[in-house]
């Protein structure tokens, strides 16, 4: 997968996307109506699709599985009857967590270079990298995440900048590794 479209302009159309959640969030925190909670979920309805779309096209092969990781923020309703203070709290938070999931996406690709700067970089070097030089390469992608201080998949930062893992549960073992260093 590689970004079609230039990094900046990718980054500034999330960021719109990420700003009109907020607003919508803005708009409907204090609604207490019906009328107002079927407004609030066809606005965010929208909002989805339209964050959906974009993403999906912006990559080279399309982007199929953004849909099931951004629709993954929702909610379950596990059949109680809610009154409809608790639905717009509910279908908020849900906003918010996909707000949040845009925010984290946009980070994690950004230190992934082959996916947002493949022309920029030799992905032959990486593939042959040793024990020692992924574990070097997962250490300093980690510290240009280091400033929100969550947790990373270290699959995800490998697979993002062009190195396969060998083995199902390699990316663990890269990880024990480096928890045994105490790097991590």
């Amino acid at each position: 997968m590689v970004l079609k479209v230039k990094w900046i302009d990718f980054k500034s159309r999330i960021d719109k996307y990420i700003s009109e959640g907020e607003v919508l969030v803005e708009k409907y925190k204090s609604s207490r109506t019906e009328e107002e909670f079927a407004e609030l979920k066809a606005s965010k309805q929208s909002w989805e699709n339209n964050v959906i779309e974009f993403v999906k096209k912006s990559f080279e092969p399309e982007h199929i599985n953004f849909v099931y990781e951004f629709k993954a923020q929702r909610g379950y309703n596990l059949g109680m009857k809610l009154g409809i203070d608790q639905k717009i709290k509910n279908v908020i938070q849900a906003l918010k967590d996909e707000i949040n999931g845009l925010e984290y996406y946009l980070k994690i690709l950004f230190i992934s270079d082959a996916i947002i700067r493949a022309d920029e970089i030799d992905l032959e070097e990486r593939k042959t990298l040793d024990t020692e030089g992924k574990l070097d390469f997962i250490l300093s992608k980690l510290y240009d995440l280091y400033d929100d201080r969550k947790y990373h998949s270290i699959k995800w930062i490998l697979e993002g900048n062009g190195i396969e893992l060998c083995g199902h549960s390699e990316d663990w073992d890269f990880g024990r590794m480096l928890e045994n260093r105490n790097l991590i």
